[in-house]
């Protein structure tokens, strides 16, 4: 391998790539960055072997074609370096294991000792899988995610299927789906055509898919098959292995009719929210209560306690109080950008459900 290319042509892709490298891995190459010279390309690839990323089409000079899993330094390496032009060269063999790899760059010149690429882990793709393809438009998908990826489960304990987002596609809609099972939240978009998929994919994963994708025109493909998922943005392939399990019907959990609507300014609801928290201490329990046409918020501990009034726009329906995990209501807030929010309830005993063009979230009450 002996390749000339400039520092700045990798950065972008050495910083996404970097992020999934595992610290402590049982499988010691994977904790490394292969990178594959070919065609005047150079390609970047990292896994956990559950999620791999991989950059290709990075713009090089290759006077001789190769590959090599270099150890992550490599890349803080490259990132230190003041000259814009490096050079990457295969120099003497140590041993039959390892590789011998020079880094040049003005007066500054390192070695690594590499590890041969054909042990490197790739997803494995069985040729008769069928594969389902649906492109989003990126401006879409990063407002869903926005709107969905707060809402899955972390921790042990907590069914796999919940620490991902269940997305299902009908012909007409995609949805995107994200419960802790105390809240959910269902975000979807309109397509033209599509066809039916039904999978639920990491979180984890969805969340680098997120870092990565821009505020552009473009759009983020997405291939489906029964046990893994792919998704390409720009020169970005993200591959991950999805969840096996029954994801619950979230249509069947929504009320069919509610007692109370309520339409409120979102930023004072927000900021009125936020106080109340301060007095929650630990168990972020707030109570809101509707009665004369006015929505009061009220919070307290062994530390204090305090109410406030939030302004109506429209109210329609009983009276009502009812408890509320404040910090799981804030979510959604923070991830809408609407001027004014719709709420619903069926009691005190129901869920609050905010409904929103395309977006819907459910949480559960707290019960004294």
């Amino acid at each position: 391998m002996q390749v000339t290319c400039k520092k700045q042509n990798l950065l972008g892709s050495l910083d996404v790539v970097e992020r999934i490298i595992p610290s402590k891995a049982l499988l010691p190459i994977t904790e490394g960055v292969l990178i594959e010279a070919e065609n005047d390309k150079l390609t970047f690839t990292t896994t956990n072997t559950e999620v791999t990323i991989q950059a290709e089409g990075i713009k090089a000079d290759i006077w001789e074609e190769g590959a090599i899993v270099l150890p992550p330094r490599f890349i803080s390496l490259v990132k230190h370096f003041q000259q814009e032009i490096l050079q990457i060269e295969m120099g003497q063999q140590v041993d039959e294991k390892k590789h011998r790899i020079n880094v040049v760059s003005g007066e500054a010149k390192y070695h690594f000792n590499g590890i041969d690429p054909a042990d490197f882990p790739r997803p494995q793709h069985d040729e008769k899988q069928k594969w389902h393809q649906i492109a989003i438009p990126t401006k879409q998908l990063k407002d869903i995610l926005r709107k969905t990826l707060f809402a899955v489960a972390h921790g042990e304990g907590t069914p796999a299927v919940f620490k991902g987002l269940l997305v299902e596609a009908d012909g007409q809609k995609i949805h995107f789906v994200g419960s802790d099972t105390y809240r959910l939240a269902n975000a979807y978009t309109p397509l033209e055509e599509a066809p039916v998929v039904r999978s639920v994919i990491p979180a984890k994963s969805l969340e680098e898919l997120n870092r990565i994708i821009g505020d552009d025109d473009g759009n983020v493909t997405f291939y489906f098959s029964s046990n893994q998922c792919r998704f390409i943005y720009k020169q970005f392939t993200i591959t991950t292995l999805v969840y096996a399990g029954d994801y619950p019907d979230f249509t069947r959990i929504f009320p069919d009719e509610y007692n109370t609507k309520l339409k409120v300014k979102r930023d004072p609801l927000e900021q009125a929210l936020a106080r109340a928290l301060l007095m929650t201490f630990k168990d972020n329990t707030v109570v809101i209560s509707l009665k004369d046409n006015k929505l009061l918020l009220k919070a307290a501990s062994e530390m204090g306690g305090g109410s406030e009034v939030v302004p109506l726009e429209e109210r329609n329906g009983d009276d009502l109080e009812i408890r509320l995990n404040g910090r799981l209501l804030m979510d959604p807030l923070r991830a809408l950008t609407e001027k004014e929010i719709h709420m619903n309830f069926t009691g005190s005993l129901g869920p609050c459900v905010i409904n929103h063009p395309q977006y819907t979230y459910l949480l559960l009450p707290i019960k004294k």
